[in-house]
């Protein structure tokens, strides 16, 4: 039977950067990611999250900047000490909102990824927490003409890291 939560500590909120792993042949640079996200527990073990975030992709002829909204499922798999391991699996929609002169916003999709993975958190009191999460991301195909690292490579290794603060 599983606990309810006890209510000062059913919010949390995250900021965070990222990165994903970059092509090796230099066309596509490595892309930036900044978050913030609302967490809500639904109990001990599992947690919902959603938020905002943004995304710059380079390459050698532009850049493109995206706002996207993160969705995921946490799962608590492990708590020792000052640790928690859990497994993230979720989605994230993002809509190009800015680019090079030479190409129209309104021609570039809404892409779509789903993304799954691990995350550690370490607690540094009751109410802040260190976070890192490594995730795997696939972006699924659009009629985008340009080449960027979701085209090239629509599967991708990520690393997300921030602080989490509860309240």
């Amino acid at each position: 039977v599983l606990k309810p939560v006890s209510k000062e500590s059913r919010w949390a909120l995250k900021t965070a950067i990222g990165t994903s792993l970059g092509l090796n042949k230099g066309v596509c640079k490595m892309p930036f990611a900044a978050q913030v996200t609302v967490e809500r527990k639904l109990n001990n073990y599992l947690s919902v999250e959603a938020g905002l975030r943004y995304n710059h992709l380079a390459s050698e002829n532009y850049r493109l900047h995206y706002l996207g909204i993160p969705i995921q499922l946490n799962l608590l798999l492990a708590k020792t000490g000052k640790l928690d391991l859990y497994a993230v699996v979720g989605g994230v929609v993002d809509k190009c909102i800015a680019s090079a002169p030479t190409i129209r916003l309104r021609d570039e999709p809404i892409q779509l990824a789903a993304t799954a993975g691990l995350g550690v958190t370490y607690r540094l009191n009751d109410k802040i927490a260190l976070f890192a999460e490594p995730t795997v991301s696939h972006h699924f195909r659009t009629n985008s003409k340009l080449k960027t690292v979701r085209t090239e490579r629509p599967t991708n290794l990520n690393l997300i890291c921030g602080v989490r603060m509860t309240y």
